[in-house]
This record gives C-alpha cells, structure tokens and sequence, in this order.
C-alpha cells in the first residue's frame, strides 16, 4: 500500500513538472524571442515503446534543438533511475542558436513489469526550463 502511495506520488509529481515546462515553454516563447537567451526544446519529450518483453533494452533519439538567440550550455544528463534508463551519449557542452541534437536513450526492462515511465533528466542553461525531463514508456510483459 505503501509503495502504491509512493508510485502515485512520483506519477503525481512527473505529470505536474512536465506540464509546467510544457506550459513554461509554449508561454514565454515571445519573452524569448524579444529577449537574447537560450531556448531548449525538446518536442516531443516522450516516448511510448508500447508493450515489451522483460529484458528487451529498446532505445530512443530525442530531439533537442535551441530555439534561442544564445547559447545553451549542457550541465548534465542523468537517469532518473539508473538500473531504469541510460543515457548512452553525451550531450555536446554547448548546443548554438538553431543548432540540434539526438540524445539517444536506452530503457532497460529486467527487473521491470506491467505499465512503466522511466525519465531521464537534462540540465541546461535554459533560463526558461533548465531541467529538461525525458520520458520512455513502455508495458513490459513477463517471460
């Protein structure tokens, strides 16, 4: 019971976080434009595998691209969960106006089963959203 309350919680949490950027990035993208700042997007930020076997380590591109008039500088990228995702590249130090990169994921599904949402997290000098959280799902079925 527990645990349900915890996995209600972080969904509660990731849901809320990804619709403030969401909302953070579609209404401030003016401020952006008059302004000389950065601009991380990230469109889509998530990814549905659909349903899996356990053990299969299906894997993602995100595209990200600056949408700003500045520089953005890559902080760090990490799993949410490491025994979960991995991040298998990483980002360049620093992504030009207008410039875009594939960040490639991996979801790794073991010890996993039943619906999952595994993230992973970039930080960036975006001023607007400076963490960046990427999303992979997947049903993940038993042997």
């Amino acid at each position: 019971m527990h645990s349900m309350r915890r996995l209600l919680f972080y969904a509660a949490f990731l849901f809320f976080l990804g619709a403030t950027v969401f909302l953070l990035v579609r209404c401030v993208g003016y401020v952006v434009a008059r302004n000389a700042v950065p601009l991380l997007v990230c469109d889509p930020s998530s990814h549905d595998f659909g349903t899996i076997s356990q053990g299969d380590n299906p894997e993602h591109r995100f595209l990200l691209e600056n949408r700003g008039r500045r520089p953005v500088l890559f902080i760090g990228a990490a799993p949410g969960c490491g025994s979960c995702v991995e991040v298998l590249e990483t980002p360049p130090q620093v992504l030009e106006p207008g410039q875009s990169y594939t960040l490639l994921l991996r979801l790794l599904s073991a010890h996993q089963a039943g619906e999952i949402s595994k993230t992973a997290v970039l930080h960036t000098t975006d001023p607007v959203a400076p963490f960046q959280v990427l999303t992979l799902k997947a049903t993940v079925l038993p042997p």
